[in-house]
């Protein structure tokens, strides 16, 4: 865990970690994906809103909420190639996602 969330792209290692390890769920969620946890882009950007969930509400921890989310995001996934599209564009898809 330690070095995919060292890969995370605006958190800090021990804020990565946290989030990731938070709960069992939502981190198999990401982690058993390989669209998410293999594109730095897309792994990143999930993390942070997952970051700022756990800051917050932490309504993103929620088993069903975050299930459906990555339902969706792996959806666009099937669509999109997803890792070469602009990190402005992946964040924008992982908040509409996530929301």
């Amino acid at each position: 865990m330690a070095a995919l969330c060292n890969r995370a792209q605006g958190l800090s290692l021990k804020d990565a970690l946290t989030t990731l390890l938070y709960q069992s769920d939502v981190r198999a969620s990401i982690v058993e994906r390989p669209t998410t946890s293999q594109c730095l882009n897309i792994f990143s950007a999930v993390l942070r809103r997952l970051n700022e969930s756990y800051h917050s509400d932490k309504k993103l921890f929620e088993r069903n909420l975050m299930r459906e989310a990555m339902k969706k995001l792996n959806l666009a996934g099937g669509v999109k190639l997803l890792g070469v599209l602009p990190e402005q564009q992946v964040n924008a898809l992982v908040i509409e996602c996530l929301n």
